[in-house]
């Protein structure tokens, strides 16, 4: 290789840029964030007309609300080659709600109990994302220590919705205890929905009692339910 031959490099490197910016060809790295997943669109930071742009995924499904980078190539397209502001997914709660009242609510029978006080409502949940169900009870007393419960969670309807998670539990005591409750749910459309928890006796005889917020108490001394988005599915597995 000559003397000449890297300023010569250099320069045709130059020159192809140079013309590649000419022709409109010039690859573009930008921030954006993710608006839909079918098909899969992106917002660029800084686009205050909210422009939804197509885009190819080159790092796994994507959920609504994931902060990405894309590269734009022209005239191939746009990818999302990478992940900004990283927050565990299961740390994102969408929805919560908490109880306020101290007045406990008490089983009959085998007899499936509503909870109003969890009520999720206003739920936008999207096709194929997976979320997490979670029921914290701040005070459940059994009164037969060997009494087995479930938690329900359904959607859309009290008592009667589709069973979209379930957990089951035993105290095993008498007294009173704090008790959580959870369940995966991938969403099989997207829709405005509510969730609603219940609790049912599956074995024994007696009766629970949980109480929504304990006298003088608020924030973390009150039962809630939350729904936090875990992922998109994936072939064999989802997204985290």
């Amino acid at each position: 290789m000559s003397d000449q031959a890297p300023e010569l490099i250099s320069t045709g490197v130059q020159v192809a840029a140079d013309t590649g910016k000419r022709l409109g060809l010039t690859w573009t790295l930008r921030p954006g964030t993710i608006t839909a997943i079918d098909p899969l669109t992106v917002v660029h930071d800084g686009d205050f007309q909210q422009t939804k742009i197509g885009i190819i995924s080159l790092i796994g499904r994507l959920p609504v609300g994931t902060r990405v980078m894309t590269l734009g190539i022209p005239p191939a397209g746009n990818y999302a080659i990478g992940l900004i502001d990283v927050v565990p997914m299961d740390s994102r709660v969408i929805e919560g709600v908490r109880g306020s009242d101290t007045a406990g609510l008490v089983t009959s029978g085998t007899t499936e109990l509503d909870l109003p006080f969890l009520q999720v409502s206003g739920l936008d949940l999207i096709k194929d994302t997976v979320y997490k169900l979670e029921a914290f009870f701040i005070l459940a007393t059994q009164s037969v220590a060997t009494d087995v419960f479930q938690v329900r969670f359904r959607l859309d309807t009290a008592l009667t919705g589709t069973l979209i998670g379930l957990s089951q539990f035993n105290a095993g005591v008498t007294t009173a205890v704090s008790m959580t409750s959870h369940g995966n749910y991938e969403a099989t459309t997207t829709s405005h929905s509510t969730i609603f928890v219940s609790v049912l006796r599956t074995v024994g005889t007696g009766t629970l009692t949980v109480v929504p917020r304990t006298a003088g108490g608020s924030g973390q001394l009150s039962s809630y339910s939350s729904v936090s988005q875990i992922g998109v599915l994936n072939r064999n597995w989802f997204l985290q």
